[in-house]
This record gives structure tokens, sequence and C-alpha cells, in this order.
């Protein structure tokens, strides 16, 4: 007796997958809160880095990440890439996680740093509170109205 082959085709998780992306009300609804987090977050880490005057490429105005130009920050060696890993070592101790773009992301000269904005608001203010206290030192982040927390209310319930 031969055996029966099984059928090519969906699965249970396939098929949900399908039904969810061709809700278009939905997808619209999800692309337009994406775009609108997005905005914030480019927003919040433009206006605290300005602030704090750290340089980044202004001109890109897409995406989820900015390119900061922190070469003003590197210490003196004379491998200039080298320099660009002393300073991602002091940030990584610094508790700040970015991509040097000299570690296989094409950055055009040492000290370009890829900062990836989409998190959530949080999130993202503790990140630009570290690299501006690692950069330029925390009384620069004390300055930055946009960084504080904001007071928890208490619930009398």
């Amino acid at each position: 007796m031969e055996k029966r082959k099984k059928p090519v085709g969906l699965g249970s998780t396939d098929r949900m997958a399908c039904l969810i992306l061709e809700d278009e009300l939905w997808i619209n609804d999800l692309m337009e809160r994406a775009h609108k987090t997005l905005q914030r977050a480019n927003d919040m880490t433009r206006a605290a880095l300005d602030i704090a005057g750290i340089w980044y490429e202004r001109r890109v105005t897409a995406g989820f990440y900015l390119w900061l130009e922190c070469s003003e920050f590197l210490p003196q060696f004379e491998d200039k890439w080298k320099t660009g890993e002393a300073l991602f070592r002091r940030m990584a101790e610094g508790g700040v996680g970015l991509s040097a773009g000299g570690i296989g992301l094409g950055a055009e000269k040492p000290g370009n740093f890829r900062l990836v904005f989409a998190h959530s608001g949080d999130v993202l203010k503790i990140a630009l509170k570290r690299l501006i206290t690692v950069l330029k030192g925390a009384e620069v982040v004390e300055g930055i109205s946009i960084l504080k927390d904001k007071p928890k209310v208490e619930s009398r319930l």
C-alpha cells in the first residue's frame, strides 16, 4: 500500500497571517500608528541631541535611526578607526549600546555611530540620558527638560 502524501498548502498559522495581512483597515491603522510613534521618537531624539550639542546627520528624514558624528569625543590614537572602537567601549561601559559605524556598517569616517530611536518613549529617554552623560556629562542631561521623568500621580482609590 502506498503512503499518502500530505497535501502541500497553508498551515493554520499561515492562514491566520494571511487573514491579518488581508485586513486593509487593520494594516492601514497599524502603519499610521507606527508612523506617528516613529515620528515622536525621531523628534525627541533630534531635540535632545540638538540641546546637548551632539552632531548628527540632519539631511536624513526617514527610517528608524540617525547617524551620529562623534569624532570630537574620540580619544587620540594613530589609528583613527581604533579610536572609534575605544569610544564604543566607553559608551558600552556607560550602558549605551550604539552601533559603531566602522564595524561593518559602512561609516564614512571614524566616530560615526548609528543611534536607533525606534523604542518606547521611556526606553528612549533612558538611552538618550546615558548617551549624553557619557559624551557630555550628567549636568548637560539635567538641562534637557524633554528627558525629565514626569511625576507619578498617586491614586487615592
